[in-house]
Formats: structure tokens, C-alpha cells, sequence
């Protein structure tokens, strides 16, 4: 199908320089497809990979397989899975909370024979690696009195951190501190090794509470993750195509911090509307926590005591840690709009 517009900056955060690609991820009935971005094609360009939801035990835990479409390549020809292993909600008067986690693996293909009829995993090409996306909010509270505490709407914001497990990949949110709104969290910058080596934005085109799936631009500087993957040489069998292992994780983590480019669950679109409310909410109030059924005595300590096997790398951020002489939210210069977009979480946050 078309895109909704034609127009490079919608979708993708730069211009940038020689050696980089772009790709689309552009959301489909079951995942996405990944296009390689043409300015000039109505459908965002040919395709080269495929992200398709996949058998699961369960409904709750999404699983996803990425499949390389090329007419030079038998099928099947599976390059990477993702699996959704766990969602968090918390939620009380003035503080909000929100966890995925996910399980990303990535592998080399090569032939099985000289006649180049079938493909298989390559068992020594292979990355197995772990994502966690955490969302949280804040209000602060105005205390005319010992006794009256009043939520103050205007100081709320919200701040994301993308943390794996990888040692040498850092994932860091383009907007830089706390947002005054979810909906500015839609940018991403991957570092390798300490070097910039790809960006990621999500850009949704909302027209009612069922459309809200995003598309995906993804940036990659191509041209240096394959120097960094023939560093260690490269197998005479290994099947060739437009990623390196390295790439096709950063694309997968992208997709795993875009949920709403793989799926959309109106379920869980309806608890972060929940949750989020019952941040806004005081205590006796409709919609609040105590009234929803949701503990109010948790913090952030008891969130990763839950998520022990996690803690060595997963981040969260502590509300107690800010710089007193950061700007409150209203008070910033308002960023640039990049995107209408509304983050939406289990499959559809940013």
C-alpha cells in the first residue's frame, strides 16, 4: 500500500552523510515490512526483510520471526526472533511506571551446499540479546497546608531509557531530559562501541483510537558495521544481503522500542490510559490508583528487587537523582515537532 505522505523528514530524523541507509519498517495486518526507503516510490521502496508474528504458548507473550526476502535467497530465510518476555505497570497519585522487556536474537545465514539451493543459521554468526524500554512520568505535589497535598498538572514529565545487555551497544533517547509529554519520546540513537552507527524515529498518523499503528524510519551507518564485522573475517559460505548481524540487531531492538510497528493491542493500549490516569489522580478521586485496585506502596527499589536477574543492566531512573537546576517542563523551549505521535505501551509504546 502507499504512504500516508511522501516526504523524507516525516519519517526520518537526518539527512545524513555517504555510507548510510535508510530503511522503513511500515506497520502490515501481522508485524511489518522493511523497506529499503526510496523517496521517489509511493510504497517507501522495495522490500528487503519481513517481520511476521510467529507461534506462541501464549497469547500474552508476542513472539516475532524477521525473514530476508530476496529473490536471489531460497525461503525460508530467518535472520532474527523477537519474543516478549515481560510488561510492567505501576502507577500511584503523582508517579507512573512502565517496563517491556524482550528477547532479541539475530544469525548469519550460509548455504548448505555447493548448489546454492537452501539456506541455514549460520551457528557462528549469532547474537542472542536482551532489551529493556522503561517509560516512567512524575508529578510534583503542591502542599498549601501539613495536611493538603494538590497534584501540580503543569510540572508533569516524562523521561525513557533503552538499556541491553550488549557491552558494547548504547541506546540513548534524542530528546535529551525529561519531556513535558509521552508524546515527544519518539527518537532514538544507537552507539556502538562509543560511535554513532544508527538513529531510529516513529512517526504515527492518528485518525482515530483504532489507527495507531507507527511506522519506523531506521538510519544505519551501514558502510561501518561492515568494517566492523569482516574484522574477524568472514566465512567463504556466508550468505550476503543488505545487513550485517550487527545491523539486523539494531533494527530488531528499534522495532522491539517501536511496539506499535509489530502490533497493536487495544487491551494494553486501554491500561496505559488506565495507569496514566491514575498518576493524574488523587487518591479519593475516579480513576485513581486505590480505586482501580492498584497498589500505591511500591517504588522504584521494589520494581528492581522484582527484576533481580535484569538489574546488572537494566536502567531506571530515579526521580530522587535530578538536577535541581534543571528547567521544569513548561519552562523549556518547545522541541521541534517531529511527530503527533502518542506512545502506546505492550506492542504499541515508543
Amino acid at each position: 500500500r502507499k504512504l500516508p505522505y511522501q516526504d523524507f523528514r516525516i519519517y526520518f530524523c537526518d539527512r545524513l552523510i555517504l555510507g548510510w541507509e535508510e530503511l522503513l519498517c511500515c506497520p502490515e495486518v501481522s508485524g511489518c515490512s522493511v523497506r529499503k526507503y526510496a523517496e521517489d516510490d509511493p510504497t517507501g521502496g522495495p522490500v528487503e526483510y519481513t517481520v511476521m508474528r510467529s507461534v506462541s504458548y501464549s497469547p500474552y507473550v508476542p513472539r516475532f520471526v524477521l525473514e530476508l526476502r530476496s529473490r536471489k535467497i531460497p525461503r525460508p530465510a530467518i535472520v532474527g526472533r523477537l519474543e516478549k518476555l515481560d510488561t510492567i505497570f505501576r502507577a500511584k497519585t503523582g508517579e507512573f511506571l512502565c517496563i517491556h522487556l524482550w528477547k532479541l536474537v539475530v544469525n548469519g545465514l550460509q548455504w548448505t551446499n555447493s548448489r546454492r539451493r537452501s539456506v541455514m543459521s549460520s551457528e557462528g554468526d549469532m547474537l542472542v540479546q536482551h532489551v529493556g524500554i522503561v517509560t516512567q512520568a512524575k508529578i510534583d505535589f503542591d502542599h498549601p497546608s501539613d495536611i493538603e497535598w494538590i497534584l501540580k498538572p503543569e510540572s508533569e514529565r516524562w523521561i525513557q531509557t533503552v538499556s541491553t545487555d550488549h557491552p558494547m551497544l548504547a541506546v540513548q533517547s534524542r530528546s535529551r531530559g525529561a519531556q513535558s509529554s509521552a508524546s515527544d519520546l519518539v527518537a532514538i540513537r544507537l552507539k556502538y562501541d562509543g560511535e554513532l552507527v544508527g538513529t531510529a524515529k516513529q512517526q504515527k498518523f492518528v485518525n482515530s483510537e483504532e489507527d495507531l499503528r507507527s511506522y519506523l524510519g531506521v538510519q544505519m551507518d551501514v558502510a561501518k558495521l561492515q568494517e566492523k564485522a569482516t574484522e574477524g573475517g568472514e566465512a567463504e559460505e556466508a550468505v550476503r544481503h543488505a545487513l550485517t548481524t550487527e545491523g539486523l540487531m539494531l533494527l530488531l531492538i528499534s522495532l522491539a522500542w517501536s511496539h506499535s510497528t509489530l502490533m497493536l493491542s487495544g487491551q494494553d493500549h486501554r491500561h496505559w490510559k488506565s495507569f496514566v490516569k491514575a498518576m493524574r489522580s488523587h487518591p479519593d478521586e475516579p480513576g485513581s490508583g486505590p480505586l482501580n485496585g492498584y497498589p500505591s506502596e511500591w517504588n522504584v527499589m521494589d520494581v528492581k528487587k522484582y527484576l533481580a536477574q535484569h538489574s546488572w543492566w537494566l536502567r531506571i531512573h530515579g526521580w530522587d537523582t535530578e538536577s535541581a537546576a534543571e528547567p521544569p517542563p513548561d519552562s523549556r523551549p518547545p522541541a521541534s515537532p517531529m511527530s503527533p505521535s502518542t506512545t502506546i505501551p505492550g506492542g504499541e509504546s515508543p
